[in-house]
């Protein structure tokens, strides 16, 4: 985990440091979910820059800007399990097929990330298994205008990794996450 889940308010900063001295190289994968329906005026900022000797170099390798229209949300209430490709919600006004959507809970604990396959007036059919069972009795939050974005990163050097939600003069907190699969060497046949 380059930088762990977590609700990031406005005008708040995240980062974090993969160390790739010893790796090929790597891909991220940065996660941004919206926490209610209101707009972004700018956008989140993603940007990945590279270390050499403890010294963040100013040439970014990878810089994002989130969308900023604003979202569909809407809750669960009903039970699904664990396993299935179907979410119960109480409604699906402004979700489209192809939509990423965020699904949480205030703790994150059941945080997840999924695309829209299909939808009925109360269900979101996900393109994969939901991870976590989500319950109407604990009611997460669903969203849509959630996005997934894959960096790559060359390895010989640590590789720093911020979000940015710092120039934004009006929307709602955002939660964010960055996960990474190394990838450690060449095999020759």
């Amino acid at each position: 985990m380059v930088i762990p889940k977590a609700t990031l308010a406005r005008g708040g900063v995240a980062s974090g440091t993969i160390d790739l001295s010893t790796k090929n190289s790597a891909f991220l994968f940065f996660r941004i979910g919206r926490t209610s329906a209101f707009a972004l005026s700018t956008g989140v900022n993603i940007k990945m820059n590279r270390m050499l000797n403890t010294f963040t170099q100013p040439a970014p390798m990878f810089t994002f800007t989130s969308g900023v229209a604003a979202a569909a949300i809407t809750l669960v209430n009903g039970d699904s399990a664990a396993g299935q490709r179907t979410l119960t919600v109480q409604n699906t006004t402004g979700f489209t097929v192809g939509d990423v959507i965020c699904v949480r809970n205030a703790a994150l604990t059941r945080l997840e990330w999924h695309r829209l396959v299909n939808k009925s007036s109360t269900a979101l059919i996900l393109e994969h298994n939901l991870i976590y069972t989500h319950t109407a009795a604990d009611a997460d939050v669903i969203t849509n205008r959630a996005e997934t974005i894959m960096g790559g990163a060359t390895g010989g050097c640590p590789t720093q990794v911020t979000i940015d939600y710092g120039d934004d003069v009006s929307g709602d907190p955002v939660v964010v996450e960055v996960i990474a699969q190394t990838y450690d060497s060449d095999t020759q046949i």
